[in-house]
C-alpha cells in the first residue's frame, strides 16, 4: 500500500479541533475503510504541531512556517526536470504520435499540473499561497491542498486561526 500526503486547511481554535476537522473532511469524502494519520499541523501565525512518528512528520519534512509550507506545494507544481523536457520537446515539434507510452505520461503530467494551476488562477508555482489557493482539492489519493469548512466561531473565548493539517492517506 502507498501512501500520499494531502493538506488540509481549515479554521478551528487548536490544532486537535483542526486535526478532527481534517479527519472527519476525509472520512466523509471516503466509504472504503481509510484511516489517514495527522502527521502534524501548523497555523497561520506558524504554531507548530508535529507528529515526529508520522510518514509525513513536519520535522522530517523541514517545514517550520507557512513559507515552508508554500514552497514545498510549489515544488509539487513544478515538473521534474525530465518531465519538463519531455513537455518541452513535444511542445516544440508538436508530434505527440511518436510519444513511449512514458513520455506520454509524462506529457500528461505537466498539462495536469498546468491545468491544474490555470483553474486556480495561479500563473506561477512560486505564486501558491495554502492558506488561499488549493490543489486537486478533494483527490485525496493524490498530493494535494483541500480548504473545508472549518469552525469560525466555536462559541468560547478561543482565537479561531486557519490551521494546514499535514494528513498520510493510504491509497
Amino acid at each position: 500500500m502507498s501512501h500520499v500526503l494531502h493538506l488540509i486547511v481549515t479554521e478551528a481554535s487548536s490544532y486537535e479541533e483542526a486535526m478532527d476537522i481534517a479527519n472527519q473532511t476525509i472520512q466523509s469524502e471516503y466509504v472504503d475503510d481509510v484511516f489517514p494519520i495527522s502527521c502534524g499541523g501548523i497555523s497561520e501565525t506558524n504554531e507548530f504541531e508535529d507528529n515526529p512518528s508520522g510518514r509525513f512528520s513536519l520535522s522530517s519534512l523541514n517545514i517550520k512556517t507557512i513559507s515552508d509550507v508554500n514552497k514545498m506545494v510549489a515544488e509539487w507544481l513544478t515538473p521534474d526536470m525530465q518531465s519538463r523536457e519531455i513537455f518541452d520537446s513535444i511542445v516544440d515539434k508538436e508530434d505527440i504520435k511518436n510519444l513511449t507510452h512514458y513520455a506520454l505520461g509524462e506529457f500528461g503530467k505537466c498539462i495536469e499540473l498546468i491545468r491544474e494551476m490555470k483553474w486556480n488562477n495561479i500563473n506561477n508555482p512560486s505564486e501558491f499561497n495554502v492558506l488561499k489557493n488549493c490543489m486537486f482539492e478533494y483527490q485525496f489519493d493524490r498530493k494535494g491542498v483541500t480548504h473545508c469548512q472549518g469552525n469560525p466561531y466555536d462559541g468560547s473565548e478561543g482565537f479561531v486561526k486557519k490551521w494546514v493539517i499535514f494528513m498520510d492517506i493510504p491509497v
